[in-house]
């Protein structure tokens, strides 16, 4: 059964439009790019029924992303964390993951990573160079979302 932090679908949705309005507002985007963001910053399906902060990261990298003139249509980090989250209660995760979660984590939530991954050398470790790079292109490409165009 899926979880509702938020009591309901819509109310999360609600929630989420109100994040978006207050982030656009303290980005003070020309009104060409706050609209383009607002329109994209729906939730995609690996952010549905997720926590608020998430959703928070997913849209201010998006605001990041129209800044910089950059694609909105890549997975954002929050996106992916969603479903190495998700791939996580399915089956175990294997080192790479496990260390690309951590990535991941460090990005979305920088004030909580040490608590949750510990510092340093505690922190899990990719199997070869490279590896969390290659495994967020790869993830960033699978969960695109075209819509977002």
């Amino acid at each position: 059964m899926p979880r509702k932090p938020h009591g309901s679908r819509v109310a999360f949705t609600f929630d989420c439009v109100g994040i978006a309005e207050e982030e656009l507002k303290a980005a003070k985007l020309p009104k060409d790019q706050d609209s383009r963001v607002f329109r994209a910053g729906c939730p995609s399906p690996p952010l549905c029924d997720k926590g608020i902060g998430l959703y928070r990261a997913h849209i201010r990298e998006l605001i990041e992303r129209a800044r910089e003139g950059a694609d909105l249509r890549p997975a954002t980090d929050a996106e992916l964390l969603a479903v190495v989250s998700e791939t996580s209660l399915i089956a175990p995760l294997s080192a790479g993951a496990v260390a690309t979660a951590a990535y991941l984590f460090e990005r979305v939530f920088p004030d909580q990573a040490d608590a949750v991954f510990g510092s340093g050398n505690d922190r899990p470790r990719a199997s070869w160079p490279g590896q969390v790079s290659e495994y967020l292109t790869d993830m960033r490409r699978k969960f695109r979302v075209e819509e977002r165009g």
